[in-house]
């Protein structure tokens, strides 16, 4: 396993709640000390992504608000999860980590409005569960390191069972951080890149070029022989003479997404 000091797991948090009446309206704000994927009955709230964006921390967080109306049930489970990004990851003007603070939190409010009048709020307090799972990290600079035998299946299902989850930490909100809407445009998938050439640059290594400059991250199909392997993404943008990928421009970022496979 791939280990550096500051690097620390991706969250999952669950919540169940029921409701009792037919729905009217139901919007979900929630921000983070982190980024945060938000998944109401197996469905995620929004295309978007690393929510709630880069800010200064220390003065101002932006927070987001999804028309999720159309996902409450009767029976209901809310799964988040949660990144370090920018907050605590390795990022900040003098590259280091926990520029912001030492880990990541989330903070939460699902409001149902019924056709009766009445209300309902699911907030993001004590009584929701955690864990960690298959994501060791995710970096904003570093990348990725994913292992595919500690995968949570269904873990943002109803019916899945969160007993042996722990129960979640709760922190005062500091008042001092502004909390405002969100003043920047989603991140959101544009389009798809496919390689303009693959070649083998060594033994068991295959350069892809997209012919660009980009952002966004790798879809990749793998075959395997029932045998657990592990594959590695390192990202660059730009080549050597020899085609090799060139990095001494990315300094101590590693930007490499590493995906151990099962096996199975």
């Amino acid at each position: 396993m791939i280990s550096h000091p500051g690097l620390i797991p991706a969250l999952y948090l669950r919540k169940h709640f029921t409701t009792d009446s037919t729905i009217k309206e139901a919007r979900l704000y929630a921000t983070a000390q982190g980024v945060h994927k938000i998944l109401l009955n197996g469905q995620q709230v929004s295309d978007s992504h690393l929510d709630p964006g880069w800010t200064d921390f220390h003065k101002i967080i932006q927070y987001q608000a999804y028309d999720v109306t159309h996902l409450v049930n009767k029976d209901n489970a809310i799964g988040v999860m949660l990144g370090t990004g920018w907050f605590s990851g390795y990022v900040g003007y003098n590259h280091r980590y926990h520029h912001y603070g030492t880990d990541q939190s989330l903070l939460l409010q699902l409001h149902i409005e019924y056709e009766n009048n009445k209300t309902q709020v699911i907030a993001s307090d004590d009584s929701w569960r955690v864990t960690t799972g298959p994501i060791v990290y995710s970096d904003p600079l570093h990348g990725e390191l994913y292992y595919e035998n500690r995968a949570l299946r269904d873990w943002y299902s109803v019916k899945y069972d969160d007993k042996n989850w722990s129960p979640v930490v709760t922190k005062p909100i500091d008042t001092k951080v502004k909390l405002i809407s969100d003043r920047a445009e989603p991140i959101r998938v544009t389009q798809e890149l496919k390689p303009k050439t693959v070649h083998q640059s060594s033994p068991g290594v295959y350069v892809f070029d997209l012919g660009q400059n980009m952002v966004g991250w790798v879809k990749i199909r793998i075959a395997t022989k029932n045998e657990s392997i592990r594959v590695q993404l390192r990202h660059a943008e730009v080549l050597n003479p020899d085609g090799s990928v060139y990095t001494k421009n990315l300094r101590s970022a590693r930007a490499t997404d590493t995906y151990v496979f099962e096996g199975k």
